[in-house]
């Protein structure tokens, strides 16, 4: 009989393309996309940019001009680089910003976000 794999996360995951960038101090490293999203943090899909585990690095989701997180970096910890894609976790968030982010499991994909 096979079993499901246990589930070791904190946070579901929603599965969904966002356009990122991604930032190392002031200096853009790349523009590309996640795969999932959770309160806990992101999977992104990016070529190798030469990352190691345990980076401090920040994301700005690439969204409108009018949304409250444009132009906001929010750092976050490199946790596993693997090919094509690298797994963060939110180094911080203001209880803003989480509430925004857990907001899309109660209403789905938001256009504006």
């Amino acid at each position: 009989m096979l079993t499901a794999p246990l589930e070791r996360r904190l946070y579901t995951r929603i599965w969904c393309e966002l356009p990122i960038k991604i930032y190392y101090g002031d200096t853009l490293l790349t523009e590309c996309k996640t795969s999932n999203l959770s309160v806990g943090g992101l999977l992104i899909r990016t070529k190798d940019i030469g990352l190691m585990e345990n980076s401090l690095i920040q994301i700005m989701f690439d969204i409108y001009s009018s949304h409250c997180l444009h132009e906001v970096k929010l750092p976050v910890v490199v946790l596993r680089c693997e090919k094509n894609q690298i797994a963060v976790a939110f180094e911080t968030l203001e209880k803003g910003t989480e509430e925004l982010i857990s907001a899309r499991y109660l209403n789905g994909y938001p256009e504006f976000f």
